[in-house]
């Protein structure tokens, strides 16, 4: 996985140059074979050694295209990827810098914390922690872009080695944009096999999404940051939560179907959308985004038993029990990011979904339904089984390469946090 020293070694003149020589071999191509179509040398011959003589020409002149052409493919390739290095390094940039003034570190796995030394105020506190929750989410965002960039380089580079035809290079590596997705991994969701939930029990991972999306816009709502960011973050991560629950469904017939006829829509499309239909200005706009980000269709909840207030998530280990191993992945959805997504915010899931247990451990105090010790205890006891928990987890997912390790630690962390948060709480009562 790339890590903060990664990009920072990362350098674009070294990049920009493989595409300089790349497009030096294109226009050469490109000018011999204008050169031979021109040539007129045996224009006025006849008999077999003209005929043989005119053949060889044409076969040149397409070999000369057919390399041209590759060249230049490779040339796009890694022009693209310059230009996203160059955003990803620039975005780094203005990270460090926001972090600083508002004293936050950023450690090299991407893990967003705070040094500030100060006692300050509970309000204080949760305005801080949300701006801490917005920073590392940029951080995701951050991290799943490298990723892609260098996974796209990396094809751009095997193609040039001649490891790769270049006709296999992937349609994304000639994307140079910054994309805006920020990890539905972020909100600490179990990472289930694809097309291994029942209908119900994918609804219950949608709902359950959701709930945790609206304590995320609740968090972010007390930070400084803008209306329009936070509506952007808030719509990207509805569009994850909506590609990878199609993604979970084991009916992948009706998946397809629904990529189909209801595609994910861009902040600027509902914009659009609300002020066309609605009158709505930008930011009333924005502000309904944010609050429809966190809610679904009713209808379709009731229609499969499933309780909003309350969602079930499936048991992650009898759901790979009963998952047969697949030849490949699905290929229904359209979306350029989605495993790329849930495989780099594994690296920060944990502290997010830490965030969340203990945000949920204040509103459980705030409305009485457990004590301070109580809570406190929960608290502990996750944080120590998810620190257990992500360590048991690594060790186990090694089988899996650097990915496994990723989920390992997830997975183990959110199990050890669960189990330690429910001992924990039962021995924070006894303090009562």
């Amino acid at each position: 996985m790339i890590s903060i020293s990664d990009i920072d070694r990362w350098n674009v003149a070294d990049i920009e140059a493989v595409f300089s020589v790349c497009a030096d071999q294109a226009d050469h191509c490109s000018t011999q074979s204008a050169n031979l179509k021109n040539l007129d040398t045996f224009s006025t011959w006849d008999g077999d050694a003209a005929a043989a003589a005119k053949r060889s020409v044409g076969r040149t002149r397409v070999d000369f295209d057919v390399h041209g052409n590759q060249v230049s493919a490779i040339a796009n390739a890694a022009r693209a990827a310059a230009q996203k290095i160059e955003a990803i390094k620039e975005a780094l940039a203005k990270i460090r810098a926001d972090a600083f003034l508002d004293h936050f570190a950023i450690d090299d796995g991407g893990t967003v914390r705070s040094i500030l030394q100060t006692v300050i105020s509970k309000e204080d506190m949760e305005k801080r922690e949300g701006n801490r929750i917005a920073l590392q989410l940029r951080v995701n965002q951050l991290l799943i872009n490298a990723e892609a960039a260098d996974d796209d380089l990396a094809a751009a580079i095997r193609a040039a080695d001649g490891e790769l035809k270049p006709e296999l290079i992937p349609p994304s590596a000639f994307d140079g944009t910054y994309a805006g997705v920020f990890g539905i991994a972020s909100l600490g969701l179990p990472n289930y096999p694809d097309a291994s939930l029942t209908d119900a029990e994918t609804r219950n991972y949608y709902a359950e999404a959701e709930k945790r999306l609206k304590v995320l816009n609740d968090t972010l709502a007390k930070s400084d940051m803008p209306t329009e960011q936070r509506a952007l973050i808030a719509q990207e991560l509805r569009n994850e939560i909506r590609t990878k629950a199609r993604t979970l469904m084991a009916d992948q017939a009706r998946a397809a179907e629904l990529f189909r006829a209801e595609p994910n829509k861009t902040m600027e499309q509902l914009v659009e959308h609300k002020s066309q239909k609605y009158g709505m200005t930008r930011e009333q706009a924005l502000e309904d985004i944010i609050r429809s980000s966190s809610t679904s269709r009713g209808s379709v909840n009731t229609s499969l038993g499933v309780d909003p207030e309350k969602p079930v998530l499936p048991d992650l280990k009898e759901v790979e029990s009963r998952s047969s191993p697949r030849a490949g992945p699905v290929d229904v959805a359209p979306e350029r990011f989605g495993g790329t997504a849930t495989r780099m915010a594994a690296k920060v899931a944990l502290p997010a979904a830490l965030a969340f247990e203990v945000y949920n451990g204040y509103n459980q105090v705030s409305t009485g339904e457990a004590s301070v010790p109580e809570a406190t205890g929960s608290g502990i006891g996750a944080v120590g089984g998810a620190w257990a928990g992500a360590e048991y987890g690594a060790m186990a997912g090694t089988f899996g390469g650097p990915v496994g390790i990723g989920i390992g630690v997830v997975v183990g962390g959110l199990a050890g946090g669960i189990i330690g948060g429910s001992f924990g709480k039962q021995i924070g009562g006894l303090f009562d």
